[in-house]
């Protein structure tokens, strides 16, 4: 079979194949991709008996390191919380591979675009379901939402990037210093449950039938439910004191354990965006110059170091969450 997303008769042939794997009746029709992530994009699939959401990942996956991820997400849905289901195939993998791609199929949910402006109670209720939920699994913590990247390399990218004449290089340069005095503030909280580790914009979406749903629980892992709250309150409460405290009324009354009263509760919020801006220069470095590749890179960092209207992470940001929620 042709690799899947060729186009013509080589999509048609990759929906027969899904619909068969995952037991999906009727007429089939595979479309996309309908969004991307920076693992992978999204078709949408349409059969007899619904939509689903068939998720290609760039590169494999291991099948068993999604059992923790899947077990978790259900039982966020099973508690009540709007999140896709994974479908299992026939012989109960989470995975097929179809047309020389790997695919995961999930329940179709009508998912808005992202926006930090949703309202901040929905929000707020939403986390606290996540959060409320009993599960901790057995991955192993990750440096990635605990370590800081370092004063060394940041200096080292802004004289690279500055080197290849990168349109961000010099707010980078001058971000520099807010990076440092951030990560020094690094002092993470015990790690006793699984949490989500991504609840970003991206990831916590308005849906077209109205509420909220939460999804893509591929970096879940212990992580403390403090921490990940001082993230979302970054996040969506977009550096306005009355959806900060609307956010954290909200988690309050819904009975979110979580609790933002000292600076360590940012320091999941510091080190991930420290390493995503990392993660996201490497990749401007490492494309192809003029490409897509390069211009998606350049986008994400420019949001990284606060361009407007992007919010900026910085001491002084972190000290007015604090202020207005405690």
């Amino acid at each position: 079979m042709t690799r899947l997303g060729d186009g013509g008769p080589a999509i048609a042939e990759a929906a027969a194949a899904i619909a068969l794997a995952y037991g999906l009746d009727g007429p089939v029709l595979l479309a996309g991709p309908v969004d991307r992530g920076e693992i992978g994009e999204i078709w949408r699939l349409e059969t007899g008996q619904g939509r689903y959401a068939v998720k290609v990942p760039f590169e494999p996956v291991v099948p068993a390191e999604l059992h923790e991820p899947v077990a978790f997400a259900d039982a966020v849905a099973d508690a009540g919380v709007a999140t896709p289901r994974v479908l299992r195939a026939g012989d109960g993998s989470v995975t097929s591979t179809v047309g020389g791609r790997q695919v995961v199929v999930l329940e179709w949910l009508d998912i808005l675009p992202p926006s930090t402006a949703l309202d901040p109670a929905e929000v707020g209720r939403l986390v606290a379901g996540v959060h409320r939920v009993p599960f901790t699994g057995a991955r192993p913590p990750s440096a990635w939402f605990s370590t800081p990247v370092g004063e060394a390399r940041w200096r080292e990218l802004v004289a690279v990037t500055r080197a290849a004449g990168a349109p961000f290089a010099e707010h980078l340069a001058g971000y520099g210093d807010a990076l440092v005095a951030l990560e020094a503030m690094l002092d993470p909280l015990p790690a006793d449950r699984t949490c989500h580790r991504d609840l970003w914009a991206d990831n916590v979406r308005g849906l077209g039938g109205g509420g909220l749903c939460v999804f893509d629980w591929d970096s879940c892992g212990p992580g403390s439910q403090s921490e990940e709250l001082g993230l979302v309150l970054f996040e969506f409460g977009r550096g306005d004191p009355a959806r900060h405290r609307a956010i954290r009324d909200a988690y309050d009354d819904a009975g979110g354990p979580g609790r933002v009263n000292s600076p360590r509760a940012f320091s999941m919020l510091i080190a991930h965006l420290g390493h995503i801006g990392e993660y996201q220069i490497r990749q401007w470095l490492q494309a192809r110059p003029g490409s897509a590749e390069q211009a998606r890179a350049a986008g994400a960092v420019e949001e990284f170091v606060g361009l407007p209207p992007c919010p900026r992470l910085d001491t002084a940001a972190l000290e007015a969450i604090l202020d207005d929620v405690t």
